[in-house]
């Protein structure tokens, strides 16, 4: 399918406004590092054929502004990486490929040749990315409405009619009304949208948490939570967790062992629990649980105390000293956490003396409760991740 009439011309109007502002931003970068010569450095990365025109257009007395054109971007930013890395950081690598889209687009309209659809749209999408990634949300924002109007008008779309089924309980989909592009229903996250989301992020590690000294958009609850979707699963296990800590039917000693592949969030849930348990009866009124508190259940206790043993928190072999105790085993390490000095006393000469304590970890258990433990990604004892719960 073939964009129309109408939209060659809205086509036209977005890359003239893509070229201005893309004109001005590489003209503000080149005079930072080269005030007087900028046109010069540019015409070093045209093709011979390109050059020729350059200085063609030089002796017609056109600026070095005007003649940059959508034909020399993709070389350009190729020889230049360096002066855009500042604003596009990853995703600096993308903007040869990016250009040369909206090149080939840009062609395909300057030759009258047939413009599929799909490929006008990406192309304006593309448009729009750059420009956000430059801080000229201005004109971005025109381009994407422009955008807009290249969408089929007649396609269905799926409003959630829920349909009960009397024998398996199971609901139905009904499809109705006209469908708008998915983008007006649902809003990526800035850092999608802007194409400068930074995958590193999602290397999560509760033992920093813990420590304070992972990222912040998990150690801070208020920005963890915000960007987590409580799946059945992470809705059953925190139900699970609060009922035992209330001391309720699942208030025996518990291990719950989380079965996932890799990837599949056990850590993710692990600073769940960590966080929620932490915050105790606040989560009830709290804004970002408030929606779901009924399925999750209401803690009755204000707090719980929570240790986590993961790989980067206990050393089996050179221990670990914090507020000069030195904690030799992982029973030190969970009597410290869960109780601090005193607590850590009832067990000090098992830990010195790097033996199990055996029963006496239940007084450890039965001072702090409710408690809870989360073992992460414990190699040395062969653990994935578990929760381990005292009640109330």
């Amino acid at each position: 399918m073939s964009i129309n009439k109408t939209q060659r011309q809205q086509l036209d109007e977005a890359l003239t406004s893509f070229l201005d502002a893309i004109r001005l931003y590489i003209i503000e970068k080149m005079s930072f590092n080269y005030p007087d010569d900028w046109g010069l450095i540019y015409a070093q990365s045209l093709s011979p054929f390109h050059k020729k025109v350059w200085d063609n257009g030089l002796l017609e007395g056109k600026s070095p502004k005007e003649l940059i054109d959508f034909g020399h971007l993709k070389q350009f930013v190729i020889d230049n990486k360096q002066y855009f890395r500042e604003d596009f950081k990853r995703q600096t690598g993308m903007l040869p490929t990016w250009f040369e889209e909206i090149s080939l687009v840009r062609n395909d309209w300057a030759h009258n040749h047939d413009i599929e659809l799909d490929d006008a749209i990406r192309a304006l999408g593309t448009m729009v990315r750059i420009l956000q990634f430059v801080g000229m949300d201005e004109v971005g924002e025109k381009i994407k409405n422009l955008r807009l109007s290249f969408f089929p008008e007649k396609i269905k779309v799926v409003e959630k009619e829920v349909v009960i089924n009397s024998t398996d309980k199971r609901e139905s989909i009904v499809a109705k009304g006209p469908l708008l592009p998915w983008f007006m229903n649902v809003r990526p996250h800035e850092d999608i949208e802007r194409g400068n989301l930074d995958e590193s992020v999602f290397a999560a590690n509760l033992g920093d948490v813990a420590l304070g000294t992972g990222r912040e958009v998990y150690r801070d609850p208020e920005q963890f939570f915000p960007k987590t979707y409580f799946t059945a699963g992470l809705k059953n296990l925190v139900r699970q967790v609060i009922r035992g800590l209330n001391g309720n039917q699942d208030a025996e000693n518990r291990v719950i062992s989380l079965q996932t592949g890799f990837g599949g969030g056990k850590t993710h849930s692990l600073i769940s629990l960590y966080h929620l348990v932490r915050k105790g009866k606040d989560i009830v009124n709290w804004e970002l649980t408030s929606d779901i508190i009924d399925e999750i259940g209401k803690p009755e206790f204000e707090n719980a105390n929570v240790a986590v043993v993961t790989n980067s928190t206990n050393d089996p072999t050179q221990g670990r000293t914090v507020d000069g105790v030195h904690i030799k085993t992982i029973w030190g390490e969970l009597a410290f956490q869960l109780g601090g000095r005193e607590t850590y006393e009832t067990i000090r000469q098992n830990d010195e003396n790097r033996t199990a304590p055996k029963g006496l970890f239940k007084k450890v258990l039965e001072k702090t409760a409710p408690c809870l433990i989360l073992i992460d990604e414990l190699a040395d004892y062969c653990v994935a991740a578990s929760v381990c719960l005292w009640g109330l």
